[in-house]
């Protein structure tokens, strides 16, 4: 009975460091994800920030007075940077928000799949050792008491 109780222990904790192990690894990932939306997060500031302490109004007003005189090219391409610095930010955000909810989702799964594990396998224990006292009537072949 205490073989098969230090075996159900050794078994749970080799469940629950590989489910930990595998909580790790989907942290540490969505970690590298984050860190690098926040850098492209930082570089698209960086250089609006850039621009703007240049003394243009944006991007577009930069590339207009560097490229071109014509006032049309410069509405259009303040009109795509602002599209474009828009979607920077939204891809960023929705990236994110995906890791994030993947994070929590495989943390809870995980958390749940490790729980169910040890109770299985504990209940199993039991029920073997209950089965074995019953038919041995908690003797061993030498008819000494477990």
């Amino acid at each position: 009975m205490v073989v098969a109780a230090a075996a159900a222990v050794a078994v749970a904790v080799v469940i629950a460091a590989s489910s930990a192990a595998a909580v790790v690894v989907v942290v540490a990932a969505a970690v590298v994800v984050v860190a690098a939306a926040a850098v492209v997060v930082v570089v698209v500031a960086a250089v609006v920030v850039a621009v703007r302490l240049a003394g243009y109004h944006d991007l577009a007003s930069a590339g207009h007075i560097i490229l071109t005189p014509t006032q049309p090219v410069a509405v259009v391409a303040a009109a795509a940077v602002g599209v474009i610095e828009v979607v920077v930010v939204v891809v960023v955000v929705v990236v994110v928000v995906v890791v994030v909810v993947v994070v929590v989702v495989v943390v809870v799964v995980v958390v749940v799949v490790e729980v169910v594990a040890v109770v299985v396998i504990q209940v199993t224990v039991v029920v073997v050792v209950v089965l074995i006292a019953v038919a041995t009537d908690g003797t061993d072949e030498g008819g000494e008491l477990y």
